[in-house]
């Protein structure tokens, strides 16, 4: 609460709540978890819409759909017409992306891997 105080009205409460689920949201898709953000008093107006809806991303369902077999099911080579659980991460990271920035963010991102003594 105290990160919200100051704020002149709801409206800018919940942008910045907003923004803080946007930002997790990024961070942990690769770990299959989804947000829902919904503005109570935007919703009985308009309908009911969500500003931010990452559960329904397919990527997210495959991730958790993924964990949840593995979970189940002992330790097995998987087949070769399936991605990685890597790709698959990526994936769903480019999906929230694109859900929170857009598409056209997400087209344009370049996968970066670094490991420890890659830097000079």
């Amino acid at each position: 609460r105290r990160a919200l105080e100051g704020r002149k009205n709801e409206r800018e409460e919940y942008e910045r709540t907003l923004g803080v689920a946007q930002r997790y949201a990024i961070h942990e898709a690769k770990r299959g978890v989804g947000f829902l953000c919904r503005d109570k008093t935007k919703g009985k107006k308009i309908g009911n819409t969500a500003d931010l809806n990452t559960q329904s991303l397919a990527s997210i369902k495959k991730l958790q759909n993924e964990r949840k077999r593995r979970r189940s099911v002992t330790k097995t080579a998987a087949p070769n017409n399936v991605m990685s659980e890597d790709e698959i991460q990526l994936s769903a990271t480019k999906d929230v992306i694109g859900h929170v920035f857009g598409t056209a963010v997400s087209r344009e991102l370049l996968p970066l891997k670094a490991g420890e003594g890659d830097v000079d």
